[in-house]
C-alpha cells in the first residue's frame, strides 16, 4: 500500500486492520528469527505488544516529516519496519 492509499483509506476501520495485521506479520518475523537464533529485525521491550494506535503513529510520523510530493508512491509496509527498527533497536 502506498502513501496515497494509506492517506485515502486513514479514516476506514479497513486500514486498522491492516496495519494490524502488518504490525503480527513483523511480529512473527521475529518470533521466527529468534527461534532460528538469528537476530531480530526490532526488540520491543519485554511483554509489549504493537497497537494500532502505535503502528499508525509511526507511519504518519513519518510521513509528516518528508515532503508528501517526493513519498507519495512509496510503499507504507518498508517504511513501518524501519520506523520499528529505529525506534526499538536490538542491542
Amino acid at each position: 500500500m502506498n502513501v496515497i492509499q494509506y492517506q485515502q483509506m486513514k479514516s476506514t476501520e479497513d486500514i486498522g486492520w491492516y496495519l494490524v495485521g502488518l504490525g503480527n506479520g513483523f511480529d512473527f518475523s521475529n518470533t521466527e528469527l529468534q527461534s532460528l537464533k538469528e537476530r531480530e529485525l526490532y526488540c520491543l521491550p519485554p511483554k509489549s505488544k504493537l497497537s494500532e494506535r502505535e503502528i499508525r503513529g509511526l507511519v504518519d510520523s513519518w510521513i509528516s516529516e518528508q515532503s508528501i510530493s517526493e513519498i507519495l508512491l512509496i510503499e507504507i509496509e518498508p517504511v513501518l519496519l524501519s520506523q520499528l527498527i529505529k525506534k526499538y533497536p536490538c542491542r
